[in-house]
């Protein structure tokens, strides 16, 4: 019974000796492993010259190049082995294409969504800011009177004084004890 077909990626490494004109034609030969294991290909990607993040194989510089393709699982020993001895291939790897779901993305200005109001300007938390009500202020009116009585009567009289009346707590002044020439 055939195995499941699945999709994968090779990603590959070519020298960088090899001449431009014949890259293309090495990505060929990958094209042509595949489809010797029964695969399908579906997306080459170019190779293009890079710079090497470090050196392989004394190469600073390699043409990087990928195909997606569809094979059977067991098909990939087959590939695996003819890249293996393919002599322009500095490194290669297999990985299989996964399909993620896609995300949703909000749109531009979505970040911030305001509560709707309720009928009457309520909202929903049951909170609506609301004037002072004028009973309100004839209390604090009559409390700033109550208060006057209390400590006083007139304003000069409710202001602290400036130097404390009891001399334990007073500060004191200390003579220079240093004599003097």
């Amino acid at each position: 019974m055939d195995a499941p077909i699945k999709n994968y990626e090779i990603s590959y490494l070519f020298s960088a000796d090899i001449p431009e004109d014949a890259v293309f034609g090495e990505a060929g030969k990958i094209t042509g492993f595949i489809q010797d294991a029964q695969g399908m290909v579906g997306r080459i990607e170019e190779p293009r010259k890079k710079k090497l993040a470090y050196p392989i194989r004394k190469q600073g510089y390699a043409y990087f190049g990928c195909t997606v393709f569809a094979a059977a699982p067991d098909k990939l020993a087959d590939i695996t082995e003819r890249m293996k001895h393919e002599k322009g291939i500095i490194r290669y790897f297999i990985t299989e294409e996964v399909k993620r779901p896609s995300m949703e993305f909000r749109q531009r200005g979505e970040r911030f969504r305001h509560a709707p109001s309720l009928a009457g300007g309520e909202s929903l938390r049951g909170f609506t800011p609301q004037a002072p009500k004028e009973e309100d202020a004839t209390k604090f009116v009559e409390l700033d009177k109550k208060l006057d009585e209390i400590l006083g009567g007139d304003e000069s009289a409710s202001a602290a004084p400036a130097v404390p009346e009891n001399p334990a707590i007073a500060p004191t002044i200390v003579p220079n004890a240093m004599p003097q020439p």
